[in-house]
């Protein structure tokens, strides 16, 4: 609180980000001298809101805080004629620059100046793309969500998820981690920052942004991609800055419904070709918005609401369950995809070889008898309902078809009213609501449903922005704001599930946070149980104070001033409380248990014989706050022709502190308080914050993030400009919901099943995963009850201070008929970037010992725990080579304690042609050729982890490939034209517009099946050296869409020698055409009645997903999903 009031108190005055514009200019007689003194008056026509002011010494003039919009500028002086320019049109963050030249004569003659205001930015050297209110209303929006928009501007990758909805999400209710899934000139995705009107609305938690402004409640929005000014910030890539919609004098609004349903719905592709039909779907986006004058010329408002009602019922399901002769333990019939009979060997049989290794016994026909099999595992495997449809290939993949039946229901309102109390003094102040329900069911019909429950959203968003004109060259601008969500999810299984009758020992039960079904992953077969399907109750608070002042003194124009953040979580998510189970193929596999083959083990026969991994674990509800300041200055000096922007900004994040001291840290060093007489001192302990003169922050401060910003900008004439930037960014620093991910061990514990001490000899199966009891949370005096177990935890010295370099150069040119077109360069260099690491990993080394390591040894530990795999006479030779072998993994598996070991670069030509609309039409065309190579992409797309681990972390060199994030080529382009006939006849009104993109796929990041000895997270296949590239259409190799026979299981005790990401093979591409069809007609000047017809992805080219990539699945290099349907859409609009 000290920091806050120093902040403040040497910010102020100059306390933003920006969401207004500039109009700057010059004023000069005949011979080009200045004028001085020139009276310039720039009006809103809109409002009728109108500055003054005089140019200076140099006969310069700047208007800032300017409400973007429709203006008039007016020059004029003794002695000359006054000059005027007429419909300019002024977007965010616009610097328009406007020169007038005065005539000699009567001040009182006006001269209106022709030609349009110029296009190329000659003030700055930032990289970004304005999206306009006319983009924003004419463009098709599948789901009116305007971010969708953002990928118009070059260098933008968007989440493939985003681009339509499955069967079970339905079209538009991608979460909001999808829809925040944007990388921006190669920063790491989900490092960006959304703001609406100046303030961030970033949720700390996962940086999401909380909310989308409606299309009709949107003035228009930039997204700044590469070196942009130093008002902003916290941003590892870029800033979307959105200005919502004001009143003017005039009353306007509209009312409006958005319908679409199954009939106006292509099939999807897989559906289609399974012989399913479409499912019932009915959508409905209605609203209404209006704005207007409450005192003319001084006093407006705006306010609008939006609907969204949504149904599916019916269409395109699938899920892959066991026969029932596979659920009863007979495997003869179960074959691989290359139609290879899969043989199940019995674990029980297993016994060590003289010459070290392991062998096991197949099952008597390839089934399990019912004696052996586990009354837990069979009694879960009953939840399986039987497949109704043969599925696809030998391994009888999707044999499962359903209906799927889902609902989502939100509702958004806003209201925003300005203020102008003199010409020195303006404030606006907004509020918006948004709440949503959204759910749906599974494929099993059961309480095993493998689907997450009905999930309910609130959010409220407030701003208060004020703008006062100390004097003609002094101005205060300062804000306040607040972002409040709430997530809430009731699981499908809550209070309908007996853990005794599914055959747990009752002590499980007893002991149970919550009762609910257990999380089962079955290897090969769909899931039991919902992924993360606990109870959610989490709140994310950001209360921000921005604002900055602005002095113009002769050339420079100088701009300092604060940023300040407070972020409170409350998050709960209550992990596994009933238990999360994994079978895979390893506990069946064999001869050689310890070798992966695709001809042996099932996960289902794993299940059966009890045989698996697994933890249960206590959540606890945390209370996590932090604190975010930055001060930042900038000067733009103008030089004639060349301008130059000189910033620098400094950030602080604040360490993450929980009101309870439940965080800990791991000290590398420290000495644990319990001894192994065999061991001698044992180093690493976690410390617990707060506790033991620990400070309570989670990781040391970094006051020393000092980001430069610089910039020039040199007018070569009229209308050629060259610009260049360079940047420094620092990224922020976000977490996920659960205890452990945020590193608080001392209230979260999991409870290991410790099923075998060598991970090949069961030992306890999952009728009785924890015969010595549950953990109860430790203190520092308790610790050694953690000891043999995982932890997900902070490394102290691992410091905030993610940061990325930018650069750029451009040139932009004006051509006639009002075309800017750009070209350049753009680049990023991120250094200190998150990465998983298993700190407790052993050295590769000792892969030589081979089968040794899974050999068991005297326990010098036993004794001192009761739980775990320390608790037990004998451990591994493995785990006492670990260099922590008091613990389990000590990982970093979670953005929230993520090491910084990382690093990336990315290189782009950008080109960028673009018409403002005149004349019936414009439009947008965006270009980007790009190359990303990193060593931890921090891929989501909703389908992989925020970072996977790496595979050997003593050799992180060997990770450094292309990331899974780049995109070689990307075109988009977007368009209205209005067509040139009918004009004021009944006929007439026609416009036609469009959004095309274009881009490649997707690198590859291939895993595989198998045993590295040494404990790795993440294990990658092996390559015969030859390419798996393969010819032909996605469509034709949908079954074979790389060749998997140029990859095999690597040996036991050794690493795969593929790089992390495959640089030949890449998913597939995608091309798309978004077409609108309007047509107007009028009513009643000035309203009018708008009819419009949207068709999503025109030519109903499907959009494939990756193929599988995990070697030993079923669905290795097979496409089994698509997304982005055609869709129509019918809408009718009365404006007014």
């Amino acid at each position: 609180m000290k920091l806050l009031l120093w902040v403040l108190l040497v910010a102020v005055p100059g306390l933003a980000q920006n969401i207004t514009g500039t109009i700057l200019g010059s004023v000069s007689d005949a011979s080009r001298g200045a004028v001085t003194g020139a009276a310039v008056e720039i009006t809103n026509t809109e409002t009728n809101q109108t500055t003054r002011l005089a140019t200076n010494e140099a006969g310069l003039f700047e208007a800032l805080y300017l409400r973007p919009g429709s203006y008039r500028v007016s020059a004029s002086a003794p002695g000359f004629k006054t000059s005027v320019r007429e419909n300019l049109t002024l977007r965010v963050e616009d610097r328009l620059r406007l020169d007038f030249q005065l005539e000699v004569g009567d001040a009182s003659t006006t001269i209106n100046v022709a030609g349009e205001a110029p296009l190329i930015e000659t003030e700055n050297a930032s990289l970004g793309q304005v999206v306009s209110t006319r983009t924003v209303e004419d463009l098709p929006i599948r789901g009116r969500n305007i971010f969708d928009l953002v990928g118009l501007a070059a260098g933008v990758q968007v989440n493939p998820r985003s681009v339509g909805g499955t069967a079970s999400t339905g079209d538009n209710s991608a979460p909001l981690f999808v829809q925040s899934d944007l990388s921006i000139n190669g920063g790491r995705f989900r490092t960006n920052d959304f703001m609406v009107d100046g303030i961030s609305i970033m949720l700390p938690e996962n940086n999401n942004f909380a909310f989308s402004p409606t299309p009709d409640g949107t003035q228009e929005f930039k997204v700044l991609t590469n070196s942009f000014g130093p008002q902003f910030g916290r941003s590892g890539g870029g800033v979307v800055n959105v200005v919502t919609r004001g009143g003017s004098n005039a009353f306007h609004g509209s009312l409006y419904e958005y319908f679409r349903n199954d009939r106006l719905k292509a099939n999807n592709y897989f559906a289609n070709a399974r012989g399913q039909r479409r499912g019932l779907f009915n959508f409905n986006q209605f609203g209404v918005a209006v704005g207007g004058p409450v005192r003319k010329d001084r006093t407006f408002f705006f306010a609008d609401y939006q609907g969204h009602r949504e149904r599916i019922s019916g269409g395109a399901g699938t899920a892959t369950v066991p026969t029932p002769t596979e659920r009863a333990g007979d495997f003869s019939q179960t074959r691989n995809r290359n139609n290879e009979l899969v043989v199940v060997y019995n674990p029980f049989s297993t016994r060590p070889l003289a010459g070290g290794g392991f062998v096991r016994d197949p099952f008597p026909g390839n089934t399990i008898p019912a004696a052996t099999q586990s009354r837990v595992g069979r009694n879960l495997a009953g939840f399986y309902p039987a497949p109704n449809t043969a599925g696809e290939g030998p391994a009888r993949i999707n044999n499962l078809l359903w209906s799927p039946k889902n609902f989502v229901n939100s509702n958004q309102w806003s209201a925003r009213v300005d203020h102008r109390f003199s010409d020195r003094m303006s404030l606006f102040g907004r509020v918006t609501r948004n709440t949503g329900d959204s759910g749906g069911n599974g494929p099993y019909n059961n309480i095993a449903e493998p689907v997450l429950g009905v999930i309910a959203n609130r959010v409220l968003n407030g701003v208060v922005n004020m703008t006062n004109v100390l004097s003609p060259a002094r101005i205060l601008n300062v804000r306040f704001g607040a972002t409040r969500r709430f997530e809430g999810r009731t699981p499908l299984s809550e209070g309908k599930v007996n853990l005794t009758e599914l055959g747990f020992n009752s002590a499980v039960a007893a002991a149970a946070q919550e009762i609910l079904f257990p999380v089962t992953a079955v290897a090969n077969y769909t899931q039991l149980g919902a992924p993360g399907g606990d109870r959610i109750r989490r709140g994310n608070t950001i209360y921000t104070i921005v604002g900055e002042q602005t002095e113009i003194r002769g050339r420079h124009t100088f701009v300092y001033g604060a940023d300040v953040r407070l972020y409170d979580q409350t998050p709960f998510q209550g992990g596994s409380p009933s238990g999360n189970y994994s079978f895979g193929l390893g506990q069946t596999q064999g001869p050689n248990p310890l070798q992966a083959s695709l001809t042996a083990g099932n996960g289902l026969a794993s299940l059966l014989t009890g045989f698996g991994t697994g933890s249960i674990n206590r959540v606890p509800a945390l209370a996590i706050r932090n604190m975010y300041y930055a001060l930042f200055f900038n000067d733009d000096i103008k030089l004639g022709k060349l301008t130059l922007n000189l910033g620098l900004r400094w950030d602080y994040e604040q360490p993450r502190t929980e009101r309870y001291n439940r965080f800990g840290t791991f000290d590398f060093n420290g000495e644990f308080p319990a001894r192994a007489p065999a061991l001698g001192p044992l180093r690493g302990v976690i410390r617990f914050a707060g506790r033991d003169g620990q400070p309570r922050g989670q990781f040391d401060p970094t006051y020393t993030n000092f980001g430069p910003r610089f910039g020039a900008a040199y007018r070569m004439s009229n209308d050629t400009v060259i610009r260049a930037g360079y940047a420094i960014f620092f990224a922020p620093r976000f977490g996920t919901t659960s205890g452990q991910g945020f590193g608080a061990p001392g209230a979260d514990v999991t409870t290991p099943w410790v099923a075998s001490i060598d991970g090949v000899t069961p030992l306890n199966l999952i009728d009785n995963p924890y015969p010595g009891g549950l953990l109860q949370p430790p203190t520092a005096e308790t610790e050694r009850l953690q000891m043999g177990l995982g932890v997900t935890i902070m490394d102290r010295g691992n410091k905030s201070n993610i940061y990325n370099q930018q650069w750029n150069f451009t040139v932009q040119k004006q051509l006639p008929m009002g075309i800017l077109v750009e070209a350049g360069y753009a680049g990023n260099k991120g250094t200190r970037l998150p990465i998983s690491i298993d700190f407790n990993a052993v050295d590769p080394r000792f892969q030589s010992l081979g089968a040794q390591l899974n050999q068991t040894v005297e326990n010098p530990f036993f004794g001192l725990t009761t739980v775990g795999t320390l608790a037990q006479r004998n451990i591994t030779r493995l785990q006492l080579l670990r260099p922590y072998p008091h613990y389990g993994q000590v990982g970093t598996f979670n953005p929230a304690v993520a090491q910084n070991l990382g690093s990336s670069i990315y290189h782009s030509l950008q080109i960028r042609a673009e018409k403002r609309f005149a004349k019936g039409h414009n439009f947008v065309l965006t270009y980007t050729n790009s190359k990303l190579i990193d060593d931890g992409s921090g891929r989501i797309f909703g389908e992989t982890a925020f970072t996977p681990p790496v595979q050997n972390q003593y050799n992180l060199r060997a990770e450094r490939s292309l990331s899974e994030g780049d995109i070689p080529q990307r075109l988009n382009l977007s368009h209205t034209v209005e067509l040139p006939f009918g004009r004021n006849r009944i006929y007439g009104g026609w416009s036609l517009s469009g959004a095309m993109v274009l881009h490649g796929g997707f690198p590859l990041a291939l895993t595989s099946i198998g045993n590295s000895g040494v404990g790795s997270a993440v294990l990658r296949p092996n390559s015969t050296g030859q390419s798996a590239k393969l010819s032909g259409d996605p469509q034709s190799r949908l079954n074979r869409y790389f060749d998997v026979t140029r990859f095999t299981v690597p040996d036991p005790f050794t690493f795969g020698n593929v790089s992390r990401t495959v640089a030949d093979v890449r998913g597939p591409s995608r091309r798309a055409y978004d077409m609108g069809v309007q047509k107007v007609f009028p009513v009643r000047e000035p309203a009018s009645l708008v009819f419009r017809t949207e068709v999503f992805n025109l030519t109903n080219t499907p959009y494939f997903f990756s193929p599988g990539e995990g070697l030993g699945s079923a669905t290795f290099g097979v496409i089994t999903a698509s997304t982005g349907e055609r869709l129509v859409q019918f809408s009718l609009k009365l404006i007014f």
